[in-house]
């Protein structure tokens, strides 16, 4: 599993990052599973426009491999700037295909639970500057925990758990 995060933005820096995880996981490629996860934030407000340009040509999952590499994708509070019209626009893409177009997502294996949650989108607050959970995830934790608690966990968020502020 690669993460990145605020990496939507186009520019060459991230052109490059692209390319070198790519390159990275070619080796691997029917030899195991693989996911890449962008962890939010598609520049500037996270407008469809901006999918199209800065983000969905340059995904380091080349399309037509979306059945070798899982993508995965959190929304940030950029991509909520515009109503996350965006984000979910960008969900439909063959190669997220296996996130159901949801703003969450978990991915399970016999060892491991990896939940992507999504602290970004909440009714009250389309700028992203509340970073809860929205909806009904922290019971939908609870319970995909409850029916495997022998597994490990791990949490992914855009913004972070604990703050100073």
């Amino acid at each position: 599993m690669i993460l990145v995060g605020d990496w939507g933005s186009g520019i060459p820096k991230a052109i490059k990052v692209s390319r070198e995880i790519w390159k990275y996981l070619q080796p691997y490629l029917g030899a195991r599973e693989l996911h890449v996860v962008h962890l939010g934030d598609v520049y500037y407000a996270g407008l469809p426009s901006e999918y199209q340009r800065n983000f969905l040509p340059h995904w380091p999952v080349p399309n037509g491999s979306e059945n070798d590499v899982g993508s995965w994708c959190l929304a940030g509070n950029h991509d909520m700037y515009s109503g996350g019209h965006g984000f979910f626009d960008m969900l439909k893409d063959p190669r997220f295909a296996r996130q159901n177009q949801s703003s969450y997502f978990l991915m399970e294996n016999e060892h491991w639970q990896v939940f992507g949650l999504d602290t970004s989108f909440d009714p009250r607050d389309f700028s992203g500057d509340i970073g809860e959970l929205y909806g009904e995830q922290a019971a939908w934790v609870a319970q995909k925990r409850a029916a495997s608690p022998e597994k490990r966990c791990l949490i992914l968020t855009h913004h972070q758990p604990f703050s100073a502020y």
